[in-house]
């Protein structure tokens, strides 16, 4: 299908320069798909390991739960929809500290609280820890500029990973991963290693 959109595509591409008039060489024609490209690609990756320029790691990827591939940074698109927010309870000792979520199915991934720098309501709580609301687990406060103070609380949950801001907040000060979502895009019914195990019941209101 690749190579069949890719022959279609080429094809547009030349009715197009020639109609504007582009001086084009189509003897040196090229294209990033197709078995030359494979074949060079393959062989510069085996030459990577042995410079030290591939090397295994974990690390997030943008991820098609329907075809089960990794997705292209180019490929997605943003668009706006309705949302709500919704107010957890995190704890700093017994003063209660708020975050305001629209994922708050990502409660267990958490693994870090930021706020902007410049952000007056938090600067005394920036450098301290919270405990996680229904876990229990102990998470940093952190300050980033991407947080953004007029939205919600001020507050936001790092979590890995809800988005690719998330990726940034948990890279750049080296966070642990807490995995709890599984490759079909569905909650993991076990925790993977390092993810806060599951809470015990509790009747309180």
């Amino acid at each position: 299908m690749c190579e069949r959109l890719t022959e279609l595509d080429e094809w547009e591409f030349e009715e197009v320069w020639r109609r504007v008039g582009l001086s084009v060489d189509w003897s040196l024609l090229s294209t990033a798909i197709g078995e030359q490209a494979r074949a060079a690609s393959q062989r510069a990756f085996l030459r990577d390991p042995a410079r030290g320029e591939a090397y295994p790691a974990q690390a997030p990827t943008l991820w098609d739960v329907t075809f089960r591939t990794a997705v292209a940074q180019a490929e997605p698109e943003g668009r706006a929809t309705h949302g709500e927010l919704h107010r957890l309870r995190f704890r700093d000792g017994h003063r209660p500290v708020h975050v305001e979520t629209a994922r708050p199915e990502l409660l267990p991934a958490c693994v870090a609280l930021v706020a902007h720098p410049d952000d007056e309501r938090y600067r005394e709580l920036v450098g301290r820890t919270v405990r996680t609301p229904l876990f229990d687990v102990e998470v940093p406060v952190l300050a980033h500029r991407l947080a953004e103070p007029d939205k919600g609380s001020g507050l936001a949950m790092v979590c890995t990973f809800g988005d690719v801001t998330d990726v940034t907040w948990w890279r750049e000060p080296n966070l642990p991963t807490r995995a709890v979502v599984g490759r079909d895009g569905r909650l993991l019914a076990d925790p993977r290693p390092g993810s806060p195990p599951a809470p015990a019941p509790s009747w309180r209101a």
